[in-house]
């Protein structure tokens, strides 16, 4: 992440590592310092159960105590950061983001801003385990889709603003919660953030879902 970026209000209380904001999902030592690399699966699936934003932790909406989600007037909104595979899966395992929380992240994260090429292959995460017995570090683990995509060219990433009542969740059968529905036709608002450096299969996602894209500039 790059340094010296404007903090928007709803992130001043943030706590920071670097000049960063800390994102709410991320893993931290108990003595708070973060691993930005990795999410913290207990507060990664509270965001999506509770539609809160996954940068500041804080409600996507006023009020949302209710479950189901109660009925949001209509200006409320959420946006997700997708790559072309979610759009076609049709859901994002990424919880929502305030759209200023969205606006900050697309600047300082090096995979949203276009600072590498390629995603960061699977973390020896116990190289960053600390000496305190009770901090939980020594139970972090590289989850499922990292590890996939460890050390794969970076794929291009889209922003999708929908309204907040629309806000549904993606369950498998038995009712595992994986992520945030999307609607069939998002792909026809979809802004593009970063072209990232995508292999053949992802262009012919973008080309199959008719996505904005430009291949990235060479130096």
């Amino acid at each position: 992440m790059t340094s010296r970026l404007t903090v928007p209000i709803r992130l001043n209380t943030a706590p920071t590592q670097g000049g960063m904001v800390i994102p709410y999902i991320t893993v931290r030592h108990r003595d708070g310092r973060a691993h930005f690399s990795t999410n913290d699966p207990r507060r990664h699936h509270r965001c999506l159960l509770q539609a809160r934003c996954s940068v500041c932790g804080q409600p996507l909406a006023d009020r949302l105590n209710r479950q189901p989600l109660p009925s949001l007037i209509a200006d409320h909104a959420f946006v997700l950061l997708l790559r072309p595979s979610d759009l076609l899966q049709g859901y994002s395992s990424e919880p929502g983001l305030h759209a200023e929380c969205a606006a900050y992240a697309e600047r300082a994260c090096p995979m949203l801003n276009g600072s590498r090429t390629h995603y960061r292959r699977a973390l020896d995460l116990a190289s960053d385990r600390c000496t305190d017995a009770a901090c939980e570090c020594r139970g972090w683990a590289n989850a499922a889709d990292i590890q996939a995509r460890a050390g794969a060219r970076e794929s291009p990433f889209y922003r999708i603003r929908s309204p907040l009542h629309t806000y549904r969740l993606h369950q498998e059968e038995g009712g595992r919660v994986r992520g945030i529905r999307i609607d069939a036709r998002s792909a026809e608002t979809a802004r593009l953030v970063t072209p990232g450096h995508p292999d053949d299969l992802e262009v012919a996602r973008i080309l199959l879902l008719g996505l904005p894209w430009q291949p990235p500039a060479t130096s």
